[in-house]
C-alpha cells in the first residue's frame, strides 16, 4: 500500500514562532521576546497524539486573539482551565497545556504558569527562561492508505471496518474531530482497471476490536447508510437479513430506533454519539457542558430508563461496555438535547458511488439512499417585478433537476448521476481535488472578481467590503472588468483560491467583451472555489468541477440582479469570516426571494479562510424589553471544526460550554454586555430581520 503523508510544520523566524498545517492550510503564530532555536523532539512523549514536535526555550508566548487555555498535568490529569480571557495561575509543576486554535497544539513545560489576556492577545507567562516542548496534530488527516474493492456488495462489507483505522482513540474522546482523523479512500476495482490485479491491502491495516458488530444486508442500499456508524463504533459488518447491532451481551434491533431504515441507522448513531459527548466530560476535558447538566435533569424525571448514570465509571468501561450502557437509556429521554447533525447526504446507491464514502465519513456524515423524484422546472422569479434578469438571452437551461426529501441537518448533499434542487452535489473528481492542492501560507491566498457587465457593477462594491477582512490578513483580491474570452479561461486556469464571477450566463457560456466563454469546452481548471453570480449558471459550474475545481456556487434559473447583488455580497462576506461553500450559501440565500435557485456543486465543505478561535455561527438578537436582549447562536461545523467541538459563547458572564451545530439559546444579556459582546470580534447577526455585522450594529447603539 502506498500511503503519502502530509504532516503539520513548526518554523521559527525572528520572534516568531509558525505553525503551518497544509492539509486544512491553517496557520497559528506566536510571538516570543526574543529569536529561539528549535530543536526536534520525540511525539511519543505527549499523553496526547501529536505529529510535529520541537523543543526550545522562551520566558513567555504571545497569540493574537482571545483563546481558551486548557491545563493537564503531565499524565494527562485535567487541572484548570482559563476562558474568556479569565486569567489563571498554576504554581510549579509538570504541565501540559493548549491554546484552542485552528491547529491542535499541546505545550509540556516544568515550572508555573501565568496565563492572561491583554485586549486581543493571549499571554503565557514562566517567569524566566523555560524550556518548552511543543507538540502539533492537524485537525484533519490526509487518508491514510488506499484500499481497491472489487465492485460487489461483499466486497464492501469486508472493506467497511478498516475505515475505523483512523480512529485515534476509542475512548469517549473519539467524539472530537480531531480524534478521528480521515478514512483511508476506496477505489472501486473500475477504476483499478489494466493497471493490473487488486492488492490486497487490508492485510497491513489494522482494523479495531471492539467486540461490536453491524449486522446488515448485503447491498449497497443497507450498506450505504450504514458506514458512518460502523466507522464510529469501530464495528465489524456481517451479513444478514435482518439489520441489528450485536454486542457481546445483546442483539439490538434496528427497528427499536425507526421503522425507516436510513432513519433508523441516523438515530443510532446520534444516541451513541452524543453520549459519549457528556461521558468525555469525565476525560481530558473536564469542563461544565451545558448539554450534561440538562441531560441529568431530564434523566431524572424520566418514566423509563436508569434513575441516573455514572459517567465516570462509564468513561472507564472498554467500547462494547460503554455503548450497552448507553442504550440502557431510551432516545426519546434527550432527544431534544441532540445538536442538530451538520450533514446529510443522499446517496445513489450503485457501486460507482461507493468512492464517495471516506469523505462523507470523514464529515461524519448521516447517509441516505432515497428514490430521488424528478422536477418539472426551477421555480423562477415572477416577471412583473421591476428588475432585469442576469440572463443575456433568456435561453432556459435543458437541465433537469430532481427532488429529495428534506433532511433534519444543517446542511444537505446528493451524490449521484441526478442534479438535486435544494441540495448541493458532491463527487469524487471534487473530493479528490481537495487534496491535490498544494500547501499555502495565508498571504498567498488569491481572490479574483470578475465584473463583465456595466449594469451590475454595483456588486462590485458590496463584494469589496466583503473581501476587504481577507485583504487585511494578506491575501490578494484583484478586480477584472470586461474581460475577454482569452483573459477568462486564464483566470479560471491559474492557481486561485477563489473566483467570483458577476455576469450574463446563457446557454452559450459566461458572457465576457468578445463574446462567451463554454466552460464545458474547457479541459482543466485549477480555481479552488467559485461562484457564478448570473442566471442558470448551473452547467457552467458542473463543467469547471468536472474540469478540477473543488466546488463552486450556481444557479438553477434565472435570477433577478437586485437579490443577486444582495446574495452575492453576504455570501463574499461569510465566505470571508471562514463560513463554508454550502453554510454560506444557505444563510446567504435564507428569505431571498431568488433563494432556492442558489445551489453548491462539488465540495460544499471547502473554506477559503479560517477564523481561529470559534466555529462560524450566525447571532439572533431581540430586544425583550429595557436593558435585556436575548442572545441565540446558530454554529456551523467546517472540516476541521466538525460536529462534536465545544463552542462557548464570548458572553460577559457566560460559563456554559455548549456542544457545536445548530441552535444555542436561552441567553439573556443587559445592554451593557450587549455592546462589550459585538466589541470582542466582527460576526454576523440577526436583527431585526436582517443580517448584519456586529460593527455595523455597534455603530447604531453608540
Amino acid at each position: 500500500m502506498s500511503t503519502t503523508f502530509k504532516h503539520p510544520e513548526i518554523r521559527g523566524a525572528d520572534e516568531r514562532l509558525e505553525l503551518w498545517d497544509p492539509i486544512e492550510r491553517s496557520t497559528m503564530g506566536f510571538t516570543l521576546p526574543d529569536s529561539v532555536t528549535l530543536e526536534p523532539a520525540s511525539p511519543d512523549q505527549f499523553h496526547f497524539p501529536v505529529e510535529t514536535a520541537v523543543r526550545f526555550e522562551t520566558s513567555h508566548l504571545e497569540c493574537d486573539g482571545r483563546h481558551d487555555v486548557h491545563v493537564w498535568t503531565g499524565e494527562g490529569e485535567f487541572v484548570a482551565e482559563s476562558t474568556n480571557g479569565e486569567p489563571l495561575f498554576c504554581p510549579p509543576g509538570r504541565y501540559c497545556f493548549d491554546l484552542t486554535g485552528p491547529i491542535k497544539t499541546y505545550f509540556q513545560v516544568e515550572g508555573a504558569l501565568r496565563i492572561r489576556s491583554d485586549g486581543d492577545r493571549t499571554i503565557v507567562d514562566f517567569g524566566g527562561p523555560t524550556e518548552l516542548t511543543l507538540g502539533i496534530r492537524s485537525f484533519h488527516d490526509h487518508p491514510a492508505g488506499t484500499i481497491p474493492v472489487e465492485d460487489t456488495p461483499y466486497a464492501l462489507l469486508e472493506a467497511i471496518p478498516f475505515l475505523a483505522t483512523s480512529l485515534k482513540t476509542l475512548s469517549p474522546e473519539r467524539s472530537f474531530p480531531s480524534m478521528r482523523g480521515h478514512p483511508p479512500r476506496l477505489v472501486s476495482a473500475s477504476r483499478v482497471g489494466d493497471d493490473g490485479p487488486i492488492e490486497d491491502v487490508t492485510a497491513t491495516l489494522e482494523k479495531p476490536d471492539t467486540g461490536l458488530h453491524l449486522e446488515v444486508p448485503p447491498t449497497y442500499r443497507s450498506l450505504y447508510p450504514a458506514t458512518p456508524l460502523a466507522f464510529y463504533l469501530g464495528a465489524d459488518v456481517l451479513p444478514s437479513r435482518e439489520p441489528r447491532l450485536r454486542t457481546p451481551t445483546q442483539q439490538v434491533p434496528f427497528d427499536r430506533f425507526a421503522g425507516d431504515y436510513d432513519t433508523a441507522v441516523s438515530r443510532l448513531l446520534q444516541h451513541v454519539f452524543f453520549m459519549d459527548c457528556l461521558t468525555r466530560t469525565e476525560g481530558y476535558f473536564q469542563v461544565p457542558l451545558h448539554e450534561r447538566e440538562q441531560f441529568e435533569y431530564a434523566l431524572a424525571g424520566a418514566e423509563a430508563g436508569p434513575d441516573e448514570l455514572d459517567f465516570a465509571e462509564l468513561y472507564d468501561l472498554p467500547i462494547a461496555e460503554r455503548v450497552d450502557r448507553y442504550l440502557e437509556v431510551p432516545l426519546s429521554v434527550f432527544e431534544h438535547l441532540l445538536p442538530e447533525w451538520r450533514l446529510t447526504a443522499d446517496v445513489q446507491p450503485e457501486s460507482e458511488y461507493l468512492e464517495c464514502l471516506p469523505f462523507l465519513v470523514a464529515d461524519l456524515a448521516t447517509i441516505r439512499c432515497p428514490d430521488p423524484t424528478p422536477v418539472d422546472g426551477v421555480p423562477e422569479t415572477p416577471g412583473t417585478i421591476q428588475d432585469f434578469f442576469r440572463d443575456g438571452s433568456f435561453q432556459r437551461s435543458t437541465t433537469q433537476f430532481v427532488e429529495t426529501p428534506q433532511a433534519n441537518s444543517l446542511e444537505q448533499t446528493f451524490v449521484g448521476d441526478s442534479n438535486p434542487i435544494d441540495a448541493s452535489k458532491a463527487t469524487i473528481e471534487s473530493f479528490e481535488s481537495r487534496f491535490d492542492r498544494g500547501a499555502k501560507d495565508r498571504e498567498d491566498i488569491e481572490v479574483s472578481v470578475v465584473i463583465n457587465n456595466v449594469d451590475m457593477s454595483a456588486e462590485r462594491a458590496a463584494v469589496s467590503d466583503a473581501y476587504r477582512a481577507l485583504e487585511e490578513t494578506g491575501a490578494t483580491v484583484s478586480f477584472f472588468e470586461d474581460t475577454s474570452t482569452d483573459k477568462l479561461r486564464t483566470i479560471l486556469e491559474s492557481d486561485r483560491d477563489f473566483v467570483h464571477y458577476v455576469g450574463h450566463v446563457d446557454g452559450r457560456g459566461l458572457e465576457c467583451g468578445d463574446g462567451f466563454f463554454d466552460a464545458r469546452e474547457g479541459e482543466e481548471y485549477n480555481v479552488d472555489a467559485f461562484i457564478l453570480n448570473g442566471c442558470q449558471s448551473y452547467s457552467q459550474g458542473e463543467a469547471m468541477v468536472s474540469g478540477g475545481c473543488i466546488g463552486g456556487v450556481v444557479t438553477a434559473s434565472p435570477v433577478l440582479n437586485e437579490p443577486a447583488i444582495e446574495i452575492g455580497g453576504t455570501f463574499a462576506r461569510l465566505l470571508s469570516d471562514g463560513f463554508s461553500l454550502r453554510s454560506a450559501t444557505k444563510i446567504s440565500t435564507e428569505q431571498r426571494i431568488v433563494g432556492n435557485q442558489y445551489m453548491v456543486i462539488g465540495d460544499g465543505d471547502l473554506q477559503i479562510t479560517e477564523e481561529e478561535n470559534t466555529t462560524p455561527n450566525v447571532c439572533l438578537l431581540q430586544n425583550e424589553g429595557e436593558n435585556e436582549y436575548s442572545l441565540e447562536f446558530k454554529t456551523y461545523p467546517t472540516g476541521n471544526k466538525g460536529i462534536g467541538c465545544i463552542f462557548m459563547p464570548h458572553v460577559p458572564g457566560l460559563e456554559k460550554r455548549y456542544l457545536s451545530s445548530g441552535v444555542i439559546s436561552d441567553i439573556t444579556v443587559s445592554e451593557e454586555n450587549l455592546i462589550e459582546f459585538l466589541k470582542r470580534a466582527d460576526f454576523p447577526i440577526k436583527y431585526n430581520e436582517s443580517l448584519i455585522w456586529s460593527s455595523d450594529l455597534l455603530e447604531r447603539f453608540k
